[in-house]
């Protein structure tokens, strides 16, 4: 009879050990970096998984308003986090506090373990009942609040780097929105591959942004604004000269995004376009070398 425990006693241990092992080779070999543009209507929303395994969830949509779709956490990106085996999210990160950007979020935090939030809380706008409630929720949750600065990296593991660019310790001020201009702007680099992810950036923010990194050269260009006109000057063009540009923008949006300017200026530098109202939520997959994209049919 103790012959035959140990006996079981060493199948678990050896069972134990094939599973760490066949993980390590997993992991080993598992060298993708996924970004994905959630087709959340007028609005952003952006998941990243590292090869690591780590996840970032980047602004949550609206909920309701302005093309939003109702029910966005629930229905939209909640569901995409799990399909995309994520079931905790290392950091949030809200751009700036204006509802086409932070709706989702209540529901994610509230639904889905969370690390860390980043924020600004100097963005030059009245906090709105809707950013109230995500501090509530937050605190609930017991997620840590960090504010966001630039110089700040998150280290995703498998060589994927997250670089908080702007706003800086100052925030930019006197501006035609402020909040915009503060907006986080996110660079993310694996390899080769890079992406810019400028929030809701203006052409003022823009400038600042680029007269202190001028190093901003990126495969992948979000373009701020949701193709606005006041965004994606003619000068952070020529500093990013991106290969593919991701619009993220509502379908028949009482705005007019994205406006036929920016649309030329785009098309002007040969970038790739591709559009969440066209085709739907937009993944990128990379190995640090290469990219690949895929879009997941329109709502």
């Amino acid at each position: 009879m103790r012959l035959v425990r140990v006996q079981s006693l060493l199948l678990v241990i050896l069972a134990l050990l094939a599973g760490a092992i066949l993980l390590s080779v997993w992991q080993a070999t598992n060298r993708t970096l996924t970004v994905t543009f959630l087709d959340v209507g007028q609005g952003d929303s952006i998941i990243i998984k590292s090869p690591a395994g780590r996840a970032i969830l980047i602004d949550g949509g609206e909920e309701g308003q302005y093309g939003g779709r109702p029910g966005t956490a629930g229905r939209i990106i909640i569901p995409a986090l799990l399909l995309a085996g994520i079931g905790r999210l290392d950091a949030v990160v809200l751009t700036h506090p204006h509802d086409d950007h932070l709706g989702g979020l209540l529901g994610v935090i509230e639904n889905i373990p969370t690390g860390i939030l980043l924020l600004r809380r100097d963005q030059g706008a009245a906090e709105s009942q809707m950013f109230q409630r995500l501090l509530d929720v937050v605190e609930r949750r017991q997620v840590q609040v960090v504010q966001a600065t630039a110089g700040q990296v998150l280290n995703l593991g498998g060589g994927v780097r997250c670089e908080i660019l702007h706003p800086g310790p100052q925030p930019v001020i006197g501006t035609h929105s402020d909040v915009n201009n503060n907006s986080i702007v996110v660079r993310l680099t694996y390899r080769q591959v890079s992406f810019l992810l400028p929030g809701d950036l203006e052409a003022e923010g823009e400038q600042w942004l680029f007269s202190r990194r001028p190093n901003l050269a990126s495969t992948v260009l979000k373009v701020a604004h949701h193709g606005s006109d006041s965004a994606t000057s003619e000068a952070l063009l020529d500093a990013v000269r991106p290969r593919l540009a991701v619009i993220s923008v509502g379908r028949w949006n009482r705005f007019g995004c994205p406006r036929p300017v920016t649309l030329a200026r785009l098309r002007a530098r040969h970038a790739r376009i591709l559009r969440t109202d066209l085709e739907g939520a937009i993944a990128i997959r990379s190995d640090g070398q290469t990219w690949q994209v895929r879009t997941y049919g329109h709502r």
